[in-house]
């Protein structure tokens, strides 16, 4: 048996049963003196984000806690050799091994790498460099020069895999996306965006099939993107105005 913060004895025992009996076997436990510490953060390897609600765990012994809002953890234990392990859907668990010695703290940053997965431009677009450049671009000149732009080229990247599954299991929604990208990209090459009525009337067509089938935080998202194009305030300093 195993629980964290206690030791049992005996740890393992052979049991024979025959048919037709009812084995019993009696384990102690004895609360384990954890006198040591393992702590640090959990961030995102591409991003630098705080990851939150990473589940951190110690083996042998169970010791398991889960990353905070900032991404900080700690674990009391005994001393001993552990494998320190940290999993969260979406990313690459990671692993690796800490030995401790009585009374100590060690510090143990801790950079989860994203899954790989298709980014939902790239899927739209089909990856072609001609097209692909001029969005990246308008990324680096337009958006991620305003601290407004950099939240929702954050807000984007942090919904990209959830985003690029949608569009993948719904190809009319997939190629309704890539008629409205390839739309944009017409209009991306300067900060002033002036759209036609039906391109706009077609974007909050795509933003509400995509809020249909998207989870609670990308609904979140894809609400305030909506609301802030319908009131004409732009993304991140990105003026949009509509033809008449």
């Amino acid at each position: 048996p195993e629980k964290s913060g206690y030791v049992f004895d005996p740890t393992y025992r052979e049991i024979t049963i025959q048919a037709g009996d009812i084995g019993q076997q009696d384990f102690t436990a004895i609360i384990s003196s954890a006198q040591c510490t393992i702590q640090g953060t959990v961030a995102n390897s591409e991003t630098h984000e705080p990851v939150s609600d990473a589940e951190i765990q110690c083996n042998p012994g169970s010791y398991t806690t889960s990353s905070g809002m900032s991404g900080s953890y700690a674990i009391n234990l005994p001393p001993g050799t552990y494998t320190l392990r940290a999993a969260k859907q979406g990313f690459k668990e990671y692993q690796e091994t800490v030995t401790l010695t009585q009374n100590e703290t060690k510090t143990r940053d801790i950079s989860l790498k994203p899954n790989e997965y298709l980014c939902p431009v790239e899927l739209l677009l089909g990856g072609k460099t001609s097209t692909l450049d001029p969005i990246r671009n308008f990324r680096d000149r337009v958006l991620s020069q305003t601290e407004r732009g950099r939240f929702y080229i954050r807000l984007f990247y942090r919904h990209a895999e959830e985003i690029t599954g949608i569009l993948t299991s719904d190809t009319a929604l997939q190629t309704e996306g890539k008629k409205l990208l390839t739309a944009f990209l017409a209009h991306i090459t300067t900060q002033d965006m002036a759209l036609d009525h039906q391109l706009l009337k077609s974007s909050e067509q795509f933003f509400t099939r995509l809020h249909e089938k998207a989870s609670p935080s990308l609904k979140k998202a894809v609400l305030l993107i909506s609301e802030e194009m319908k009131r004409n305030r732009g993304l991140g300093g990105l003026i949009i105005t509509c033809k008449k």
